[in-house]
């Protein structure tokens, strides 16, 4: 919101109020002006954009009488009073070091980054391009609405934030004045790109992976440990449980004293070049599971994770951020010999599957306007008895816009095994 003297208020509502909206859908809003007195302006504008970004620092090799910007040792006075200012928050925008450093004989550091563009439209809802010559608006003191509208693209892809890149969606409004500095305003949004469950029946049936892990030595023999780490689906929605098993088979003469499981995300981040690329992992969940001793059996049928808002898999239509999740077993033998692991993939999509509707709890508070089954160019017939999500944001700092995905909150429940 910007306001200055007699104007109150200047800020961008849209008619959803969780700012939620599905690809292809309308952007629909107003900007709302607030004042005290009469005001002259010459128009307001609004423009809409949406644009995806990476950048993370990386390293090449020197090339031989290459010059490159100030080292790190010239710019370790600056940078350590940078820094203590900003411990003390007297220089918030302090500077960075150099886009390219010196590392060490044979090497540089560089900035790698990546940009896409996905659509920058704008337009006068009020008014025209300011010009000397063009004609002043006088609005009486009091509030007034401008209202917008806007039709998303149908190939783009959800809303990310990641800890080297987004993808970012955003109105801004821009109020013309003459004689005096224009007032701006901006406000960002949720986009939605449907990723159906059902579109791939294959995520519907169970996902399973055996290893085999034997364990050698000049001194001893050992038989072999086998793992069969199973998912009751391939695929899940933020809302659900995921329901995974271990049958563990310990023929070693080792004992694995410690079982872990871990839910995590996986973003692949790309150059400009498709050359280089960074892979970074964050853990969502994770717990103890137990452990197998040396000649013991063991499985472990009982274990959930609940999955929060995310962001759905594969971050469709952005050509150089790619988000996976991954269900990974972590096993911890005795003595000196190094943990081993098996990794199931989990597609996040943001309708689930057709066998889990009945379990979907009716969302409470009125679906939003980017709710509407057409958006899936699917017979909606089949839709009929899934509840409308609720719509939640991943837990990040206050500060950093956040985005909010459909969540459908399921009931956790287990198979009872048959007689």
């Amino acid at each position: 919101m910007a306001a200055e003297e007699n104007l109150e208020k200047f800020e961008i509502l849209f008619e959803e109020p969780r700012a939620v909206f599905y690809a292809g859908q309308k952007v629909t809003g107003r900007v709302f002006v607030r004042n005290n007195l009469t005001k002259k302006f010459k128009g307001i504008k609004v423009t809409f954009e949406g644009v995806a970004h990476a950048e993370w620092s990386g390293s090449r090799a020197l090339q031989e009488g290459e010059q490159v910007g100030p080292s790190l040792k010239e710019q370790r006075p600056q940078l350590a009073q940078a820094a203590r200012q900003q411990r003390l928050g007297l220089d918030k925008n302090h500077r960075q070091p150099a886009e390219e450093t010196w590392q060490g004989p044979d090497t540089v550091r560089v900035a790698i980054s990546n940009d896409e563009r996905y659509f920058q439209t704008e337009f006068y809802l009020v008014g025209s391009k300011a010009e000397d010559g063009a004609e002043k608006i006088c609005v009486d003191a009091g509030e007034l609405s401008y209202p917008f509208e806007f039709s998303l693209p149908k190939r783009i892809p959800s809303s990310f934030e990641g800890s080297f890149g987004h993808v970012r969606y955003t109105v801004r409004a821009v109020m013309e004045r003459p004689w005096a500095s224009d007032l701006h305003t901006q406000a960002p949004f949720t986009v939605v790109c449907p990723l159906d469950l059902n579109a791939n029946p294959s995520l519907a049936e169970p996902v399973q992976v055996a290893k085999v892990k034997k364990f050698c030595s000049i001194w001893c023999a050992s038989g072999p440990v086998n793992v069969t780490f199973t998912l009751a689906s391939g695929g899940a929605v933020p809302g659900e449980f995921l329901l995974p098993s271990l049958d563990v088979e310990n023929n070693s003469k080792l004992h694995l004293h410690l079982i872990k499981l871990k839910f995590s995300q996986i973003v692949t981040y790309k150059d400009r070049t498709g050359s280089e690329t960074l892979r970074h992992e964050t853990i969502l969940a994770e717990q103890n599971v137990g452990k197998v001793d040396s000649g013991d059996s063991r499985l472990f049928d009982r274990l959930h994770f609940y999955v929060p808002p995310l962001p759905p898999s594969n971050t469709t239509h952005c050509t150089f951020i790619d988000v996976q999740y991954y269900l990974k077993a972590n096993f911890y033998p005795s003595a000196c010999y190094p943990a081993f692991s098996a990794k199931l993939a989990v597609v996040l999509g943001t309708i689930p599957l057709h066998k889990n509707f009945g379990r979907c709890h009716p969302c409470e508070e009125t679906p939003p306007v980017g709710w509407n089954l057409n958006a899936l160019d699917q017979n909606s017939s089949l839709y009929a008895h899934l509840p409308p999500p609720s719509y939640e944001q991943v837990e990040k700092d206050e500060d950093v816009f956040t985005p909010k995905y459909p969540v459908h909150k399921q009931t956790l429940r287990f198979e009872e095994p048959k007689a």
